[in-house]
């Protein structure tokens, strides 16, 4: 998942900064802090024994006040704390939750492959959607998901109803070129096209995402799910094209 994958990468990074830090203040606690001398007339001694502190600081006869031995006891404990969160935030199991979650919002939909019902009226309305207002160029883009076998045409279904499709092609090097995506206008804005999107990125497993546009608005709708953006320059009519690319990373669960 796009944004997904971006923003566990950047906690992962922020999590590993902050334990290294935290894990020098501990140690920094431990053999220093908190006004600790070195005593060179006892010798040194590790306590080998389970829970044999936590004992001395319950007990009655550690002649400890009851402050100093809250203080010990949940202090030792809070200190921790932060430890046990930074570690599975840092390994990344935390952070594949919303994967998860995420998917169980899309158990209600489909997403299916178009090309058998290409000539079906729902799905021409939509195409008509993602091509320019010209009767001529919808005819030529119908003629070439129809007949060409490498284009691929699907469909995000929500409920038996075809909300939204997308148009693409694998490339020979493993990149997955993005022709047309199109959702029906009163259903925009609900993330049918990022999840479109994220369902090729799941089944398809690309090394590169392409999309060319000469919409600053649907330039913006790829900025939004991590795509880098780039000019190649107006076109004949005078209109920038911009590329929209992808590089899609490793899982890193």
């Amino acid at each position: 998942m796009i944004r997904h994958n971006t923003r566990i990468r950047q906690i992962r990074r922020w999590a590993i900064l902050c334990l290294l830090i935290y894990s020098a203040c501990l140690l920094y606690w431990m053999f220093f802090g908190f006004g600790r001398t070195v005593r060179h007339d006892l010798p040194m001694r590790a306590n080998l024994v389970p829970l044999h502190t936590v004992w001395y600081y319950l007990s009655a006869g550690s002649g400890l006040t009851i402050t100093a031995r809250l203080v010990n006891l949940l202090g030792n404990v809070a200190v921790f704390i932060p430890v046990g969160l930074l570690i599975p935030l840092a390994a990344g199991r935390l952070l594949t939750a919303g994967r998860h979650i995420e998917k169980k919002e899309t158990m209600n939909t489909m997403f299916t492959d178009l090309k058998t019902r290409i000539d079906s009226p729902d799905v021409e309305e939509l195409l008509s959607y993602a091509v320019i207002s010209d009767p001529g160029e919808l005819e030529r883009v119908h003629a070439e998901y129809k007949e060409e076998a490498a284009l691929q045409l699907y469909g995000w279904e929500d409920e038996g109803l075809l909300v939204g499709l997308i148009g693409f092609e694998m490339t020979e090097d493993g990149s997955i070129d993005i022709r047309h995506i199109a959702v029906l206008p009163e259903n925009r804005g609900k993330g049918y096209a990022r999840g479109m999107i994220l369902e090729l990125l799941a089944e398809r497993q690309p090394r590169y995402v392409v999309a060319e546009t000469e919409d600053e608005s649907a330039a913006n709708f790829y900025r939004s799910l991590g795509f880098m953006v780039y000019s190649l320059g107006e076109n004949p009519s005078g209109i920038e094209q911009l590329r929209c690319v992808y590089e899609v990373e490793e899982s890193e669960d």
